[in-house]
This record gives C-alpha cells, sequence and structure tokens, in this order.
C-alpha cells in the first residue's frame, strides 16, 4: 500500500485514461481528489465508483488550462 494516505489529484478525471488512473490510486490507498473541468457528472461516477471499493474521493473542478485556478486548487488541496 505504497500510497495509503497519501493525497492524489488527478485531473481529467471525469472520463478515459484518467477516470482509469484514479481508480488505480485508490485501489493503492490514496486519498483521491477527481478533477473535471466541464463534466461534472463524469467526476461524479468516477468517485462514486472509487467509494464503493472503500476508498476517499472528492470531485474538485479547475481548468488546469488557466494559471490562477490551478494555484487556487493546489493551495485548497494544501490546507486539507
Amino acid at each position: 500500500m505504497f500510497f495509503q494516505g497519501q493525497l492524489a489529484l488527478i485531473t481529467g478525471t471525469s472520463s478515459g485514461i484518467g477516470s482509469g488512473r484514479a481508480k488505480a490510486m485508490a485501489r493503492r490507498r490514496a486519498r483521491v481528489r477527481v478533477n473535471y473541468c466541464k463534466n461534472p457528472l463524469g467526476a461524479d461516477h468516477a468517485a462514486e465508483a472509487i467509494r464503493q471499493a472503500e476508498s476517499e474521493a472528492l470531485g474538485v473542478r479547475a481548468d488546469v488550462t488557466r494559471h490562477a485556478e490551478v494555484l487556487a486548487l493546489v493551495e485548497a488541496l494544501r490546507s486539507e
């Protein structure tokens, strides 16, 4: 359980590869933050699948192409 208790921010998790990576980190017991920009429903589905696997997941919205949003996201995660 190499990542147990560690916070993992996975971008683009509302579908595809990002969703798969988030689930893989959860299997390793990381506390996963599911980042999305335009698809909150997809992010909710990924987070729910992670929670059903008895891992922690929370959706966080940020457009990673916008510097200010990335800074705000990182600051919010640091305060957890």
